[in-house]
């Protein structure tokens, strides 16, 4: 064999030893490594827990005596009593109601409310004037005897059961009532007692039989503050100048 015949196998040996080398190297396993620890975490800082007693949510309540003097002829009275759930949103209504439950108790309180429920309606119904009339008896100091007063003249006026002559005395007897004694008492939608049995004794009771009186009931009526609404929201010195106008058509008091 030649020597260039010898050198020539060898370097055709040595490729192929090359080539199985590298093949292996592709094929093999990577090496196993271990992973490396993970970094403690820093602690959390933790807020203290806050104990401070949450506000109280119920309503404030401003306590005034039976038959305290409200400041009348303010337009914004409604933002200075905070209205209680359940009574109109204008707050005096709702202010003396709660007054008097914490002047007679909760007892007592639920026997006047079911009391001036069963007698508000129907009217000139005699079971609800009886409701009425025991309300009188029983809490003639409370803020909604007044109401109670007040309703009672209009449930006699449209009584059916007496004459007219009898029904229009009683009906005075009560209205008058409600004026004198509970001038300060909210009714139904915020309406003062006395002013609504002011109205009511100028169209039913003094219309016919002393018209003089009727008409300077009405004059007065014309010089009240707007925010004195009847139940509906409706000014009453304009419900007064309305009926001066048309029912009395145009009519001065002698």
């Amino acid at each position: 064999m030649s020597r260039g015949l010898v050198m020539g196998l060898g370097l055709a040996g040595g490729g192929t030893l090359l080539l199985l080398a590298l093949l292996f190297v592709d094929s093999a396993p990577p090496p196993t490594t271990t992973p490396a620890a993970p970094a403690p975490r820093a602690p959390v800082a933790r807020t203290p827990r806050d104990t401070t007693p949450l506000p109280d949510p119920s309503p404030t309540r401003v306590t005034l005596a039976p038959h305290a003097e409200l400041p009348d002829g303010e337009p914004d009275i409604a933002r200075q009593i905070q209205p209680i759930q359940g009574y109109p949103p204008s707050g005096r209504y709702g202010q003396q109601a709660d007054d008097d439950r914490l002047k007679l108790g909760q007892a007592a309180y639920l026997d006047l409310e079911r009391l001036w429920s069963k007698g508000v309606r129907p009217r000139g119904n005699p079971a609800s004037m009886k409701a009425l009339e025991e309300l009188l008896e029983k809490y003639p100091d409370s803020w909604r005897a007044g109401c109670a007063a007040y309703e009672l003249g209009l449930h006699h006026l449209r009584s059916g059961q007496a004459a007219p002559a009898e029904r229009e005395a009683q009906g005075q007897k009560y209205l008058e009532l409600a004026r004198s004694r509970y001038p300060k008492s909210r009714c139904d939608g915020d309406a003062a007692a006395e002013h609504m049995a002011d109205l009511a004794l100028a169209l039913d009771v003094y219309r016919n039989k002393d018209r003089n009186r009727a008409l300077t009931i009405l004059e007065e009526m014309q010089g009240l503050p707007p925010n004195e609404t009847d139940p509906h929201g409706t000014p009453l010195r304009e419900r007064a100048r309305k009926i001066r106008e048309t029912i009395f058509a145009g009519a001065a008091p002698r």
